[in-house]
């Protein structure tokens, strides 16, 4: 193999890496969507404390394996040169969101004032 092939191989796998990375990411993020639109409709209905709570766990385990992404190394370094690295607060971001049906309320009757 000669130097211009090498380069163009190269080229191609980190092309091919960067797009499968993406599809990934995207596939993911439509699991996320769907599982946040679970937990809102969940929320908003007024569904038991245990309904939300699953909803709000998969949505938890959802984020957790997109994050977990982040921890491969080219993806890591890249999110610390752009300051978008969340992995240090990775286990705060799944207690607030396991939790948020109950700082929302769900478990107590909702009284409005009109």
């Amino acid at each position: 193999m000669n130097k211009q092939s090498l380069l163009v191989w190269f080229r191609n796998f980190l092309i091919s890496t960067v797009i499968l990375f993406v599809v990934i990411v995207v596939i993911f993020g439509i699991k996320v969507k769907s599982d946040f639109d679970s937990f809102s409709h969940n929320l908003k209905s007024g569904s038991s404390l245990a309904v939300t709570s699953q909803s709000a766990t998969a949505l938890s385990k959802d984020v957790d394996q997109i994050l977990t992404l982040g921890n491969l190394p080219i993806i890591k370094q890249a999110l610390n040169i752009a300051n978008f690295n969340f992995l240090s607060i990775k286990d705060e971001i799944s207690t607030l969101i396991r939790v948020s049906p109950v700082i929302a309320g769900s478990e107590k009757p909702k009284r409005y004032l009109i």
